[in-house]
């Protein structure tokens, strides 16, 4: 792995736990422009290139998943939850920023 990948990955490590907390504690108000916006431009993008990173995650948690008999679990955790929030929840719902 070339030393700017694995910049690219400890970076997008980073921000996904950095975003995952104020993802998970957004209010649940009125959908205005800002939230739609946001949406639009910064959480769709970052939800679109975390579910790479989170399946590479979910590659390397399998074996113990396996031994742990919790595989299920795991994918719930790390890929369909993301897929779920990228991909079909509602525009503008659940953002942080309102």
């Amino acid at each position: 792995m070339s030393k700017n990948s694995k910049k690219a990955l400890i970076t997008l490590i980073i921000f996904s736990l950095i975003l995952t907390p104020a993802v998970s504690f957004a209010a649940t108000e009125e959908i205005n422009a800002i939230s739609i916006t946001s949406d639009i431009l910064i959480f769709r993008p970052a939800g679109i290139a975390l579910v790479p990173v989170t399946a590479v995650l979910f590659v390397v948690a399998y074996p113990f998943s396996l031994i742990g008999n919790n595989t299920e679990k795991v994918y719930e955790a790390l890929i369909a939850e993301n897929l779920r929030y990228t991909f079909q929840r509602p525009l503008g719902e659940d953002v942080p920023i309102k």
